[in-house]
């Protein structure tokens, strides 16, 4: 976000300083906004493209255009320009790092063989029952089902949050 507005002041001052009645900073700023027509619209480029946009006019500008940047006495920001997309560029490489160190299970597949190990599970308990009788598994199972009753009940309270984010997000 200080990326943008960083961006958005240089903007405004170049295209204020294109009215500037000295002729040399009017000529300077001219060249400036040609440099910048060229670059468009940055901010509405993926962050990717967005961060490689700024390297590129930056790398221009202090590159080819350093008298006219000097003339207009914007070098301060355009240094803090360069120093904020510097540290977007690191968090989204740290963001990307931290990605692929994410485990590689998928919770869905993971689920599903939980679900088959716990259906087992109850068909050995059903079937202890059906031999021993219920008194000898009465307290295990109760337990069980307490345990069971509370995670369904906090996965349905997860899952009401979420709908209520997500009505408020609409």
């Amino acid at each position: 976000m200080k990326k943008l507005f960083t961006a958005v002041v240089l903007v405004t001052a170049f295209s204020a300083m294109e009215r500037e009645p000295i002729s040399n900073k009017r000529a300077a700023a001219q060249k400036i906004e040609l440099v910048l027509e060229h670059y468009g619209n940055i901010a509405a480029k993926a962050f990717d493209q967005e961060t490689a946009a700024i390297d590129d006019l930056l790398r221009e500008l202090n590159d080819n255009h350093s008298a006219d940047i000097s003339a207009l006495a914007l070098g301060d920001w355009l240094a803090r320009l360069d120093v904020e997309n510097q540290t977007f560029k690191t968090l989204m490489a740290n963001r990307y790092v931290e990605i692929s160190q994410r485990p590689a299970t998928r919770m869905k597949t993971a689920r599903a063989e939980v679900d088959k190990a716990f259906r087992a599970m109850l068909n050995m308990i059903e079937a202890l029952v059906m031999v021993n009788g219920n008194a000898a598994y009465s307290a295990f199972i109760d337990e069980l089902n307490a345990v069971s009753e509370r995670y369904k009940n906090q996965l349905a309270q997860a899952a009401g949050k979420r709908k209520e984010k997500q009505q408020n997000i609409d």
